[in-house]
């Protein structure tokens, strides 16, 4: 598949027994809003990675093995996700919920709690 789409191929489609990707080539990126709108139909919450500059609510995820320096205090920072007890109790001191790598249950439950909040105040996020 990546060989079609080398020589020229577009789209691309990629598929197996239970999904499928179909991948095109575009002249200019697309923006989160542009390519949330192509599924938004299909979806009650759309989770991205990146798109930090066009994003209005950021889940940030860090671990320290890579990078120390947590950006929690950014206005757009709802929750931490992190390896560090240290840098999670820092970001709740900041009055950021912070979460452990694998507190799975915890980030689910804060991020249904926010999609309940927002659609009740009618807001989408």
């Amino acid at each position: 598949s990546w060989r079609y789409s080398q020589v020229g191929a577009n789209p691309v489609i990629v598929s197996s027994v239970c999904e499928y990707a179909i991948i095109r080539k575009v002249a200019v990126e697309k923006t989160l809003v542009e390519l949330a709108a192509q599924i938004a139909d299909e979806c009650d919450v759309i989770l991205t990675e990146g798109y930090r500059q066009q994003a209005k609510f950021i889940i940030e995820f860090m671990r320290t093995d890579y990078r120390d320096d947590a950006i929690f205090a950014h206005s757009d920072i709802r929750a931490l996700v992190c390896d560090s007890e240290d840098v999670r109790t820092k970001a709740f001191s900041a009055g950021v919920p912070a979460f452990a790598l694998d507190d799975f249950e915890g980030l689910a439950t804060f991020i249904i709690s926010v999609c309940a909040e927002q659609a009740k105040d009618g807001i989408k996020v």
